[in-house]
């Protein structure tokens, strides 16, 4: 009867051996293989500039439009208001809110924002919360705060009120959802295996940090890759899920000398939207080394895809761009950069 047992527990540790090197070598394959080669459709924008009022001035801007408001928030600011509203279309000058500082109530330091329904969700990792504001009052107060105790790297909002984050916290999973507490409801997307690899998992989480954008009309979640050039979309009721890969391809580590591990062989997304009927996100593409040593510019391109994750179009500014919004009703894109200190750039398409 011993022997018997012995038998069964060694033949149920083969299959179970089995089914993880099966599925090992499926979540490698899935990012493993390419899906789509450059995009064959380019429409160079060429942009025209629109000045500001020259009293506000910013260090990293970016822009957000909703309705007849446009914001500008400054993720430089490290003092005086972070977040500028102004009129849309006419681009008229309202009010400054949001003030960056240690006081009480005050940011220490915006990393990502979000623009959900007249309010506006501000991620302040150096005390671990994301604050809520009322964009149409400019009272300087939150009306409420998210407390967590993780590093919050990317989150989008649900319809459901539940928040989805993006962070290099949890070990296995690359995505979690929480409630408004805090609490996480559930974890999704596991971050493929590196056997071979002697890099720390910490590493390997590092690396595969996605940027996140939502479609609240079909309840689809959307990721593209901070480095590499995955996009992938996640249907947050049914569970269906889809991957596109381009010539970028899976996130993967590089090397500068002996002792130094660079996360990423290129710089990928940088920012993930959807509007209408299709997925609009800001693509990089170069080195990773030569952003690093080389100070080589980012050159953003703006990539179009279906909410199926498969790639039309890709617009090519004539500018560097790393903030944009899209107004499909007058065709036009508004975008900021780095140095555009009081203007923005308006493109038609």
């Amino acid at each position: 009867m011993l022997e018997n047992n012995k038998l069964f527990a060694m033949k149920s540790l083969c299959v179970l051996l089995v089914f993880v090197v099966l599925y090992a070598c499926q979540e490698a394959s899935r990012y493993d293989k390419q899906t789509y080669s450059d995009i064959s459709v380019v429409e160079k924008l060429n942009g025209q500039e629109v000045v500001l009022q020259d009293s506000i001035f910013f260090t990293t801007p970016k822009i957000m439009i909703q309705d007849s408001l446009c914001c500008i928030f400054d993720l430089g600011a490290r003092e005086g208001h972070f977040c500028h509203i102004f009129t849309y279309p006419d681009f008229t000058y309202k009010y400054s809110m949001v003030k960056v500082g240690r006081g009480e109530n005050e940011i220490i330091n915006p990393s990502r924002v979000r623009l959900y329904k007249n309010h506006v969700y501000i991620v302040d990792n150096l005390r671990q919360k994301i604050w809520c504001y009322d964009i149409t009052n400019p009272d300087t107060q939150p009306i409420c705060s998210y407390a967590f105790k993780d590093f919050l790297y990317d989150f989008v909002i649900l319809n459901d009120g539940s928040l989805v984050v993006s962070s290099v916290v949890n070990k296995i999973y690359r995505i979690n959802r929480y409630d408004s507490q805090g609490n996480i409801l559930d974890s999704l997307l596991q971050i493929p295996s590196y056997r071979r690899d002697n890099r720390s998992l910490s590493n390997i989480n590092e690396i595969w940090l996605s940027l996140l954008g939502y479609d609240s009309q079909d309840n689809v979640l959307v990721l593209g890759t901070k480095f590499g050039e995955v996009l992938e979309t996640l249907n947050m009721k049914t569970k269906e899920y889809r991957i596109a890969v381009g010539p970028g391809g899976k996130p993967a580590f590089d090397y500068k000398g002996k002792n130094i591990v660079i996360p990423g062989k290129i710089l990928g997304f940088n920012e993930i939207s959807v509007y209408g009927e299709y997925i609009y996100a800001l693509f990089s593409g170069i080195s990773q080394k030569d952003f690093i040593w080389n100070d080589t510019d980012e050159n953003y391109k703006l990539y179009v895809y279906t909410k199926q994750g498969k790639p039309i179009k890709c617009y090519q500014f004539d500018r560097p761009v790393s903030s944009c919004c899209i107004d499909w009703k007058r065709k036009k894109i508004y975008a900021t950069d780095k140095t555009s200190e009081w203007m923005l750039s308006v493109f038609e398409f």
